[in-house]
């Protein structure tokens, strides 16, 4: 019970930070594509799901240890009007990882990517040696626009050489490219339109992200 409590806290919080760093943007928010809902909205018609795919979406892909620090980047994504396709639950994938179904995540990431114009895989500290992940990057190398984010704490040293084949998402400036590049707006467009700074205020990405890279 405290422990969701605190996890609710959590999120306000984080919530609260987000929407102070993206206010100055007046932007439409995002969407999460794999909320039943939507995908339902989608599946309804080929006219609604021909439109899905000529709009930018990132799938989020990701190892369950890994899912708050997830949830985050999701949330700044769609606060910054970019879709997502994040299953927060990951209830069937982490079965499928559980009994080394590889067939069973194939599907679920195939899944992800018919309803995304990118991918990124995220790995983290804890992940990153995961045999999951080389799977999922070659999986998805030829089929999608693909790009691996590194979590607070990886340092380039620890990165696999076959993960330096595709585009490293770095940290929050990087992020911020890689949004800014979907958008279609010039690299800095994040930085140059809102009124919160790194070095003065704290971004909603500080304990998730490193900032300079």
């Amino acid at each position: 019970m405290r422990y969701q409590a605190a996890a609710e806290i959590a999120a306000v919080l984080r919530n609260f930070w987000i929407w102070i760093y993206v206010e100055a943007l007046g932007m439409p928010r995002g969407i999460n594509r794999a909320e039943p809902t939507h995908k339902a909205r989608a599946g309804s018609s080929r006219k609604s799901f021909t439109e899905w795919r000529n709009n930018p979406c990132v799938f989020i892909s990701h190892q369950s240890e890994d899912t708050a620090a997830c949830e985050t980047i999701a949330e700044y994504l769609i606060a910054l009007g970019v879709d997502v396709y994040f299953d927060k639950y990951q209830k069937t994938l982490q079965q499928l990882t559980a009994n080394q179904d590889p067939t069973g995540v194939t599907k679920h990431i195939q899944e992800g990517i018919d309803f995304s114009t990118h991918m990124i895989c995220v790995v983290s500290l804890t992940t990153i040696k995961s045999y999951w992940v080389p799977f999922e990057v070659g999986y998805g190398y030829s089929r999608i626009i693909l790009g691996v984010l590194t979590l607070k704490g990886v340092e380039d040293a620890m990165l696999p050489e076959y993960l330096k084949t595709t585009k490293v998402i770095r940290g929050t400036r990087s992020l911020n490219g890689f949004i800014s590049e979907l958008l279609g707006q010039p690299n800095d467009f994040l930085e140059s339109r809102t009124s919160v700074k790194a070095s003065a205020t704290p971004h909603p990405l500080d304990n998730t992200l490193d900032w300079n890279k």
